[in-house]
């Protein structure tokens, strides 16, 4: 579950940031936001300084207690860090941490907690003119919709529509880019691009090229992705699950792959 940041100007010393949650063996208790650095966009490192994972562990011990799906933003002067707790009573919270200089992060605070009808899975996070725009995938794959000035009291949750579309969606993340709401979402397991101008009505998917020559004729597993849209690219950061017949088991991988903007959907 990455989400990744692009800076043309480093910040820090990187014009990548990229936070996910490692899956190894599909162990959970691993699965904690997690962050790495690069300045070319695929050859990735910790930055110094930085003790991983950001948010630690959600226990000592494996308990059925995990983290997941972290949502990056930078605003200004400093990083924000969305990501969510699920309990082992399956009660669902959103943490928050932030750090000015990507690796001194402050004390995570709750900023959503558990409400009995909300799920908070793969939350979207963006903030315009200090206001904060929230997407999240709720229960039975619907996608709600808040908004909050102060991440403290929020709006009524809204359902958000996609036109001509009935799948399920599982992840996804959606951006403000010229004046519109970008989405990438994710349905077992293909990849769709839909936007919006006002948040809340998407258009009709189109689905994403995400053909890689390694998965070619392999059996795998897509899962949710993050992205760069640039003036004429568009680069994708595409995580996917394959069976290692070396250690004989199923392992996580993450690609970069940068394709025009005119071959990015079909």
């Amino acid at each position: 579950h990455p989400k990744v940041l692009y800076f043309e100007k480093p910040v820090n010393g990187y014009k990548y940031w990229l936070v996910s949650t490692p899956y190894p063996y599909n162990t959970a208790f691993y699965e904690n936001p997690s962050m790495v650095v690069s300045n070319d966009g695929t050859h990735f490192v910790e930055p110094n300084n930085l003790k991983n994972p950001i948010s630690g562990y959600p226990s000592k011990y494996w308990n059925g207690t995990y983290y997941s799906d972290p949502y990056m933003l930078y605003d200004y002067d400093h990083f924000e860090l969305f990501y969510r707790k699920t309990s082992s009573d399956s009660n669902n919270y959103v943490y928050m941490k932030t750090s000015s200089d990507g690796t001194t992060w402050s004390d995570a605070k709750i900023i959503l907690n558990n409400d009995p009808n909300e799920q908070y899975m793969s939350i979207s996070v963006v903030k315009l003119n200090n206001k904060y725009k929230i997407w999240y995938v709720n229960y039975n794959n619907s996608v709600r919709y808040i908004e909050s000035d102060d991440l403290i009291t929020y709006t009524k949750p809204v359902n958000v529509s996609v036109s001509d579309f009935n799948g399920r969606i599982w992840h996804g993340e959606i951006q403000y880019i010229n004046n519109k709401y970008v989405w990438l979402f994710m349905i077992k397991y293909k990849l769709f691009y839909s936007e919006s101008t006002d948040g809340i009505n998407f258009s009709k998917p189109k689905l994403i090229n995400t053909e890689l020559d390694e998965l070619k004729n392999i059996s795998n597993n897509i899962y949710k992705s993050t992205y760069i849209i640039n003036d004429d690219t568009v680069e994708l950061y595409i995580p996917y699950r394959v069976y290692d017949e070396y250690k004989k088991r199923h392992v996580w991988r993450i690609r970069h792959k940068k394709v025009d903007k005119s071959k990015f959907y079909d």
